[in-house]
């Protein structure tokens, strides 16, 4: 036994002082997940920006709540976007004018560097005229987060229910229904709820071409990345549990949240949080790639098949959580609702027809 690793730590980061309420580390971890996967969402779409840098009238008459160039018309605004967008400016001028090297980078690296490198330029000398695409990228994503952390958080919890709880045992006592700081949120219920979210955001903000697929591709990213920091949540948790194993890397739960026995157990948890990185880091290398970055479903497709078709494999060694069937094949809830998630990716990477980017 002493050649395992015993974990038992206590649930709680810290308390919050006067009220003394206790800050658990998988909602700490949660919260991490989130305020990370913020910069790494505004850089996606700036680059998103970037190759598409026409201007256009919105950005200038203040749509975003600040004020903008005093236009008397509508016709005056689109004759100031299309003179804008007929001025050129080389490379040479662009940095010359002090341009920040890494906004210059970006505008070198699209497709149309021109264009981008005399957004730029207009950007800085007019600069409270004309509304950057940096802080358009700040600005949607602000917005965004909210609809995430909603959507999220309640198609993880309403998921977990449905599928991994029966109904008596909450009905009998509603109030866990809302205690998802001591876990129950699946991972399953939450990419629905995502879904959801994007879906109502995409029709709420129609900006610079930026349709519902996409934003699946950008949010695909840092959602990789906060499932790394939610499974070490579960860890310190000590739910998710995998199977006992005699293998030297087994652990040893002390106070395991489903109150089994403190067995020597797969890691299951670190298994996915580390897959997790290594997805993350593969999405967003490939997001520095026009075409990965401009052709609709590829991010979302590679994440749908690598996240979930490792879920699928990852099962085999995790105890099963539902109580609503005990098998069915001889899979588990998790592989059953992994198999559409995998099926959606292939179609989306490989089968579905892409609009050609201009």
């Amino acid at each position: 036994m002493l050649a395992y690793l015993y974990w038992d730590p206590k649930p709680e980061v810290f308390f919050l002082p006067v009220v003394d309420w206790p800050i658990l580390w998988y909602g700490a971890l949660f919260a991490l997940g989130f305020a990370i996967g913020f910069p790494i969402f505004v850089g996606i779409l700036t680059r998103f920006f970037f190759q598409r840098p026409e201007f256009e009238e919105r950005e200038l008459k203040g749509e975003f709540g600040e004020p903008r160039l005093a236009l008397a018309s509508k016709k005056g605004r689109a004759a100031l976007a299309a003179a804008l967008n007929d001025w050129m400016v080389s490379e040479e001028e662009a940095i010359d004018f002090h341009l920040l090297p890494k906004e210059a980078h970006l505008a070198t690296c699209s497709l149309h560097p021109q264009k981008a490198l005399r957004r730029l330029k207009l950007e800085h000398l007019f600069e409270k005229g004309i509304l950057s695409l940096k802080k358009q990228a700040i600005q949607l994503t602000d917005r965004l987060t909210v609809y995430m952390v909603i959507a999220t958080v309640l198609g993880a919890r309403i998921g977990h229910l449905l599928f991994y709880e029966k109904p008596a045992s909450y009905l009998n006592n509603p109030i866990e229904v809302i205690q998802i700081w001591e876990g129950g949120l699946a991972s399953h219920g939450a990419a629905v709820g995502i879904v959801l979210g994007l879906w109502l955001f995409s029709y709420r903000h129609r900006v610079r071409g930026l349709t519902l697929l996409h934003l699946l591709d950008f949010v695909a990213v840092p959602t990789a990345l906060a499932g790394t920091f939610i499974r070490v949540g579960n860890f310190f948790n000590q739910e998710v549990l995998g199977t006992p194993t005699d293998l030297p890397w087994a652990v040893l739960f002390g106070h395991p949240a489903d109150h089994s026995l403190p067995i020597p157990r797969h890691p299951a948890q670190l298994y996915e949080a580390l897959f997790y990185l290594a997805v993350f880091f593969i999405l967003w290398r490939l997001s520095f790639r026009p075409k990965y970055l401009l052709e609709e479903g590829k991010l979302i497709g590679l994440f749908l098949i690598l996240v979930f078709g490792f879920r699928f494999f990852v099962e085999f060694y995790k105890v099963e959580q539902s109580r609503l069937i005990p098998t069915f094949l001889d899979l588990t809830m998790g592989q059953i609702l992994s198999i559409p998630a995998v099926i959606a990716g292939i179609w989306l990477f490989f089968i579905r027809v892409r609009h050609k980017c201009s």
